[in-house]
């Protein structure tokens, strides 16, 4: 409620035409004020599968929303949203509307800079992954492939905290990893710290609707090894590696093919994640997107 009442104070102050909303409850607000002030268009984006899983929900912006957009943050996601929609016949445009990285290059470490601050040795091969310590990123499949694997990969290093630390740290000596992980932590400016890796891997499931650290490693020209659930495989199209979702022996075979191949081959794969992101995932191609899809100028 309190949220409303400022909201309301601040489109009653300002005359607002374009209204875009990130995620439920923002979305819920938009279509309540929108019922007072009357906008001229509403955008709702979802950034994860399951959005409008309720019945409530579904009804809500079916009776509420009915002039809103929804746009899903990949295939997947909008997907999702069309699904659900057409139990409760509600008629809303549905569009993809892929996240995107505003980031210049200069902000991003050399690798020696970045393996400085991460405290890691400039000569190793590093294996990396970015993000919570949570079940959705399945870092646990990562350690599992990174430990079974046929040939040595050199150290394993992940960026993140969350609920998940103590069971990876276990896992880390079932494993016999205590040598060759390095759970780092939190660290507040990680995406510019990925450049420390040679390769990067998002093993996530089919929860993951999209991975932007693959943004950030992309643009960063480090390869990446992602997983094929729909969301991430779309980030990486052809820019990158895709594993069996789940598949720990295809985990550790792209793992073995990255440490294998040549360096130049890496350096290719790096370039194409790097010319995938400026191509599909910066802020002119978002800006091209909304100019394209809604009655808007920009200035």
């Amino acid at each position: 409620l309190a949220s409303l009442r400022d909201l309301r104070e601040i489109c009653g102050a300002e005359s607002y035409d374009f209204v875009v909303a990130h995620r439920y409850k923002a979305i819920y607000l938009a279509c309540l004020l929108d019922r007072q002030f009357a906008f001229r268009q509403l955008l709702g984006i979802a950034h994860e599968h399951k959005l409008l899983n309720r019945l409530s929900r579904r009804l809500f912006i079916g009776i509420f929303g009915k002039k809103m957009v929804l746009a899903g943050v990949s295939k997947s996601v909008a997907s999702d949203l069309e699904v659900e929609l057409m139990k409760v016949k509600a008629a809303n445009p549905v569009i993809v509307l892929p996240n995107i990285i505003d980031r210049n290059d200069f902000q991003i470490l050399s690798k020696l800079e970045a393996r400085q601050r991460l405290g890691l040795h400039p000569d190793d091969f590093i294996v990396g992954s970015i993000g919570r310590l949570v079940k959705k990123k399945n870092f646990s499949l990562l350690l599992q492939a990174f430990a079974t694997s046929s040939q040595e990969l050199g150290r394993l290093v992940i960026i993140g905290e969350g609920p998940e630390q103590e069971m990876l740290e276990s896992l880390k000596s079932e494993l016999g990893l205590d040598n060759k992980l390095t759970l780092l932590g939190y660290v507040s400016d990680a995406a510019n710290l990925v450049s420390a890796f040679d390769v990067f891997v998002l093993s996530s499931g089919e929860a993951e609707a999209f991975g932007i650290v693959l943004l950030e490693a992309m643009q960063a020209k480090v390869p990446v090894i992602s997983t094929n659930a729909p969301g991430p495989a779309e980030v990486v199209a052809d820019a990158g590696l895709v594993f069996e979702n789940g598949s720990v022996e295809d985990l550790a075979n792209k793992l073995i093919y990255i440490k294998t191949c040549s360096v130049d081959d890496r350096e290719v794969l790096g370039r194409l994640g790097a010319e995938r992101v400026a191509a599909v995932y910066s802020t002119q191609h978002l800006t091209n997107a909304l100019i394209e899809k809604f009655d808007i100028k920009v200035l």
